[in-house]
């Protein structure tokens, strides 16, 4: 009974002697801040009555956050610290504060508030269009960035102009889709237009760049006084005379992929001393010196194949070609073998 006396009485002259602090933490400003992420930290100026178990940041939609709401743990012990917000919503006000808990409890630092940055309009890009023909093209876009909302329509627009918008002709692909391509359809022959993706979340439409093509000139189009004959078995004289001068290759097809493409870059030329001149093979233009060969397979005997020398080296060219017809001023010539690319070209006045 005596030793419980003593024990009331050293318990009341030194009430010190229990104590049970909680640590004591500052909160830094917000830094860094983007629409779903942001930088925060703290530092423990004292860690009260026993070690730092834990510290870091917390955060909530709603004032004085607690570590019953989301946190972002850094590590033990006193001293400044530097944390990163995740997984936030864009334009939200958020509050946070700076925690640490030792063995007594959980101290926080001022609460500070923030707005992650707004979403923005989506980020996308258009695939150059391919294949081009004469009344339709292929396009499409690929989405970079969501700006972070949701992508609810997405296609291409077109039009005869620079920079086309939803407002001129557009064709949707839907949501749900980072890249998509479309075919275009009810063009006009030998016509420039524009095109670009688009897409479309709760902020507004975003637009790819522009990209320019040429749909191809129709090769069964008549023009005045139109020629049309054919020239494989012809004489020589005669075809020499009817394909001499300059030739826009707009359209080459067939082939083992069943090519079917149209251009506004190629093209060939025949001079009346036998040379071929184009850029159908490579990006640079080469002449080529034609041997007038007999073709025995699959033509009458009479026909004649093009063999080819570029001029430049000395080589020869990897395949012969048959000057085929001529059709509404369309010359049309050949490869000689089996699954053989046809090219159409329009005569260059």
């Amino acid at each position: 009974m005596k030793a419980l006396r003593i024990s009331l009485i050293i318990m009341f002259l030194f009430p010190g002697c229990k104590r049970e602090d909680i640590p004591v933490v500052t909160t830094t400003d917000v830094t860094s801040v983007t629409r779903t992420s942001a930088t925060c930290g703290g530092e423990v100026i004292s860690q009260g009555d026993s070690e730092i178990i834990i510290k870091g940041i917390c955060w909530s939609v709603n004032n004085n956050p607690t570590i019953q709401d989301s946190v972002a743990v850094d590590s033990t012990g006193i001293g400044s610290f530097i944390s990163e917000l995740t997984d936030l919503y864009p334009g939200t006000e958020y509050f946070v504060r700076a925690y640490a808990t030792n063995s007594f409890g959980t101290g926080y630092g001022e609460t500070k508030s923030f707005y992650t940055q707004p979403p923005s309009l989506p980020e996308l890009f258009t695939y150059w269009p391919s294949p081009i023909r004469c009344t339709s093209a292929r396009s499409g876009g690929k989405i970079t960035s969501d700006g972070d909302s949701p992508v609810i329509d997405c296609g291409i627009c077109w039009g005869t102009s620079e920079n086309p918008t939803l407002s001129d002709n557009y064709i949707s692909a839907g949501t749900g889709t980072s890249t998509f391509k479309i075919t275009i359809t009810g063009l006009e022959s030998n016509t420039d237009y524009y095109v670009r993706a688009y897409a479309t979340n709760s902020i507004g439409t975003g637009y790819g760049e522009n990209k320019l093509f040429t749909t191809c000139l129709d090769i069964n189009s008549n023009p005045v006084n139109p020629i049309t004959m054919t020239l494989y078995d012809k004489p020589l004289d005669t075809i020499r005379y009817y394909i001499q001068g300059k030739w826009r290759i707009v359209v080459v097809r067939g082939g083992a992929g069943g090519m079917d493409y149209c251009y506004s870059s190629f093209f060939s030329e025949f001079t009346p001393d036998d040379k071929f001149i184009t850029n159908t093979y490579r990006i640079a233009i080469d002449t080529y010196l034609i041997e007038w060969v007999r073709q025995q397979a699959y033509y009458p005997d009479s026909t004649y194949r093009m063999e080819l020398t570029r001029i430049s080296d000395g080589s020869h060219s990897s395949a012969s070609y048959i000057i085929k017809e001529i059709i509404y001023d369309s010359l049309i010539y050949h490869e000689t073998w089996d699954d053989a690319v046809y090219y159409y070209g329009i005569k260059e006045q």
